[in-house]
């Protein structure tokens, strides 16, 4: 009903690329495919299963799959995972909308749209807007730590990006569910990667 996704950027000779891993199939340029199938065959897998705990066993292709596409550029820019939804996951999950009424027909997919957004979102934050980020950045939070030494490149400009120390509104700490730490962003192209949390509520 549900597969894993991994999307793997990387940075090769000043050109960004891109490789997918989809609960086995892979998606990108045919070298990068067979870069991967080639670390993926040099891995003893009976034995690479059974290191693993064993309620993690049953999901060793998961865990190999990521830990090859985290080395298979030679400078990654990004990793992300997400869930994808099968066809008919998508459907239940709309007759299940659908069910409690209301003026809008939901559809599989819109479904898949808000799933996708889900994905976005916990990749992506928080911060969630660049909004947050402008609100931080009148504020000057004094930081609780120095700021991270490795200098990530935006994936828009691919230029090293700033750090800054980002915590999230009054509100949210109100409601227990403040964080705070180092976010990487790039002014330019107004974005930014997941704060890295040191601080919640």
């Amino acid at each position: 009903m549900e597969a894993t996704r991994y999307t793997v950027i990387g940075l090769e000779n000043g050109r960004k690329r891109t490789l997918v891993w989809l609960d086995g199939e892979l998606i990108g340029d045919d070298d990068l495919k067979t870069r991967f199938l080639k670390a993926w065959d040099s891995v003893d897998h009976e034995a690479y299963c059974r290191k693993l705990e064993e309620p993690y066993q049953e999901y060793w292709t998961t865990y190999l799959a990521e830990e090859i596409l985290q080395t298979i550029f030679e400078e990654t820019l990004d990793f992300e995972h997400g869930i994808v939804s099968t066809p008919e996951r998508l459907q239940e999950w709309a007759d299940a909308w659908n069910r409690h009424g209301g003026n809008h027909y939901y559809t599989a997919e819109e479904m898949r749209q808000i799933e996708e957004e889900e994905n976005r979102s916990q990749h992506q934050g928080p911060p969630y807007s660049w909004k947050e980020i402008e609100e931080v950045l009148k504020r000057r939070s004094k930081p609780a730590s120095d700021p991270p030494k490795d200098r990530p490149k935006c994936l828009e400009c691919l230029q090293p990006m700033e750090w800054i120390y980002f915590k999230s509104s009054p509100e949210t700490w109100k409601m227990l569910c403040g964080r705070a730490g180092w976010t990487a962003i790039c002014r330019k192209c107004k974005v930014w990667r997941a704060c890295r949390v040191e601080l919640m509520n």
